[in-house]
């Protein structure tokens, strides 16, 4: 599947009612063929987190509606249930979380290993102070070094296993309410 994401530029035109002269002049936004790049700077990161909060809400429903039958209420990324249910939902939320982010190689080293293959492909990757880097040309035309992205520690050497074990085991991944 390819995704494309972009914002386009609107431009405003205000407007006055003709029949109506004492009407103030409203504003409407007209699109324009140009793209928003500050923008979609701005808001890529927000959608796309969101869209994973939607993915793991999907997996969730998906879940709970093959296996059993509890009253739950979904608002963005919080879940409520009864009290004699929420155990439970903990524990289904965590599951599609770990299904999301780590079942198979998981979302997150499959993003990496994108993330990691686009950067190869476009830059000349230096070793700087013994880590892999690229070089970027500012607008001062000084030259910066940035190391490429790292996985979490618990990715390495074989720990995820441990990680999501101490996922399944935190009881502060969801607040309980106490009654």
């Amino acid at each position: 599947m390819k995704l494309k994401y972009q914002q386009i530029k609107f431009d405003s035109k205000p407007i006055k009612n003709k029949l109506i002269q004492s009407s103030n002049p409203r504003t409407i936004s007209i699109p324009t063929n140009k793209i928003d790049k500050v923008k979609m700077l701005r808001s890529f990161m927000p959608n796309f987190i969101h869209s994973l909060d939607a993915s793991n809400v999907h997996l969730l429903i998906k879940d709970l509606s093959a296996t059993v039958k509890i009253p739950f209420y979904i608002i963005h990324d919080c879940f409520a249930s009864t009290p004699n249910n929420i155990e439970l939902l903990e524990s289904k939320v965590k599951r599609a979380f770990i299904e999301n982010y780590f079942k198979d190689a998981g979302y997150l080293l499959k993003a990496q290993n994108k993330i990691i293959k686009q950067i190869r492909d476009s830059f000349e990757i230096i070793i700087e102070n013994g880590k892999e880097c690229i070089e970027i040309e500012t607008t001062t035309k000084d030259k910066e070094y940035f190391e490429l992205p790292q996985l979490p520690k618990a990715f390495k050497n074989n720990k995820l296993n441990d990680f999501v074990k101490g996922l399944l085991q935190s009881k502060y991944f969801i607040g309980e309410i106490p009654y």
